[in-house]
């Protein structure tokens, strides 16, 4: 019988109620590498650290006292070697004559925690691999939005560009209803070749940047200014009247005009066309060059709308 005990699959050890161990199995010593004799008249808690001492004393012994019994307590003792021995330790007190003893079976855990630990790791590597996918992604969107920006967005002014100024246009013409308004301007820098020629591109660029920003701040909420190639920008305008219409083409005409960029005047001319039923974007925007056209013959550094232009201009220009 003593042999089948100490060959059993878990460690058993019988101890008195301060932890002094009286028997030890030999499987119980093979976990804590130390001979089973060298395990009599030893304290339990000199194979435990500070934070399984506290365990100890604040689950085993309070719980042995109350009910007689503990289960499943999970513990780590120290080896010989100083090598961590997860047990799962279950006891019971018993009165033999006068004294108590305990009777506590010692489970080892190493496999599960072992495979505790395999999870933790997969788990972890999981979450790293959630996090750089989740990480991608968000680079990904993030240049989604950039290619998106670009693609709509005139790189030298920030203004949108032809094609996206067309397509805001296109949507706003279908959303309109019966009886609103829609005005659209073309503004055209003049003399910009000289500007280039005179003073170089760099400062081309400069005055570029500088009329965009004027428009864009004489625009009000709900219109677009648009850069629609060269020195030639288009201002749309949903909802604004022929007379509001005029009144941010002159505000605009008259900031750019008091522009310090370069030390020669730098003027622009525009032309307006107010949307009619039988309008397209196309013959809009047709009218409106027609009237900035009027606008340079004419003197530039002016705001023309379509209908100050004579009926038969184009046989004249």
């Amino acid at each position: 019988m003593r042999k089948r005990i100490d060959a059993a699959p878990c460690g058993i050890i019988t101890m008195t109620p301060k932890g002094v161990i009286h028997y030890a199995n030999q499987t119980f010593a093979d976990l804590l590498k130390v001979p089973a004799e060298e395990l009599l008249g030893q304290h339990i808690e000199m194979f435990m650290n500070v934070s399984n001492r506290l365990m100890f004393h604040t689950y085993f012994y309070p719980y042995l006292t109350m009910y007689g019994t503990v289960e499943e307590l999970l513990l780590t003792l120290r080896a010989k070697d100083g090598s961590p021995v997860p047990l799962s330790i279950s006891g019971k007190k018993h009165l033999i004559g006068h004294a108590e003893i305990i009777d506590c079976v010692c489970i080892s855990m190493k496999k599960r925690f072992n495979y505790e630990q395999e999870l933790r790791d997969i788990r972890s590597k999981l979450e790293q691999v959630l996090e750089e996918k989740n990480k991608a992604y968000e680079e990904l969107h993030i240049l989604s939005e950039e290619i998106h920006r670009l693609a709509r967005t005139d790189e030298l002014t920030g203004l949108a560009n032809r094609r996206y100024a067309n397509q805001w246009m296109d949507q706003k013409l279908a959303e309109m209803s019966v009886g609103t308004v829609f005005n659209f301007i073309i503004a055209d820098i003049d003399h910009f070749k000289n500007i280039n020629d005179s003073y170089g591109h760099a400062i081309g660029d400069v005055v570029l940047q500088k009329v965009a920003q004027i428009l864009e701040e004489t625009v009000p909420g709900g219109g677009m200014v648009g850069r629609y190639g060269g020195e030639e920008f288009i201002i749309i305008l949903p909802a604004m009247t022929a007379q509001q219409t005029r009144e941010i083409g002159e505000e605009a005409r008259r900031a750019i005009q008091a522009m310090t960029v370069v030390p020669k005047k730098v003027t622009v001319s525009l032309g307006s066309a107010e949307f009619m039923s039988t309008d397209s974007r196309e013959s809009l925007l047709s009218r409106a060059d027609r009237a900035l056209y009027f606008a340079k013959m004419t003197g530039r550094d002016k705001f023309i709308m379509d209908k100050q232009v004579p009926i038969d201009f184009e046989l004249r220009g």
